[in-house]
């Protein structure tokens, strides 16, 4: 009988292993950008794009770690982590309240269903609906009626229509500012 040589595994061998060049052009990329993102994020301007250019850099590096390293979390928390570096133009922009350009519609929910008040009141907070009604669905025999024969939620525009279910969040996001 022949023997059977019992070598242990070696290190599993990685996919970008057969591709020496590229690996180096990654690493020498992962420290040019190490070193140049941090000049862009202090960059002495007025104009925002030199460190969203820096952040674009840092959030494309650890996205391109994610399918080559097993790193675990670090890349997403980095990605996080980014965030407070973004200018503060931008939260500004996103925070400001948006004038509404269309009327509300009504947003009707099971009213023996806490969760379905709390989701109503935190989608319309989410979507900056601020003045957009609340309405329990049984104040409205005909609304609670669509309300049960869907078993969701109903979006009533000022014009009357009903929406439940995906179309009624496609309504709540067309009237989102």
């Amino acid at each position: 009988m022949p023997s059977q040589s019992t070598s242990s595994p070696g290190p599993q061998q990685g996919p970008l292993l057969a591709f020496p060049a590229l690996l180096q052009l990654f690493s020498r990329g992962a420290y040019l950008i190490q070193w140049a993102a941090p000049v862009l994020l202090i960059w002495p301007s007025r104009s925002i794009t030199p460190r969203l250019l820096g952040i674009a850099l840092l959030a494309s590096m650890h996205l391109g770690f994610l399918p080559v390293l097993k790193l675990g979390l670090f890349p997403w928390v980095s990605l996080v982590c980014l965030l407070p570096l973004l200018p503060g133009q931008l939260w500004q922009s996103w925070l400001r309240p948006q004038p509404q350009s269309t009327a509300l519609p009504t947003i009707d929910y099971d009213q023996d269903c806490r969760f379905c008040r709390d989701a109503a009141t935190i989608l319309n907070r989410l979507l900056r609906l601020e003045g957009c009604p609340l309405l329990p669905a049984q104040s409205e025999a005909s609304v609670e009626a669509v309300m049960r024969q869907a078993n969701s939620w109903v979006v009533q525009t000022t014009a009357g229509q009903r929406s439940v279910e995906y179309a009624a969040f496609l309504q709540l996001g067309a009237a989102s500012p």
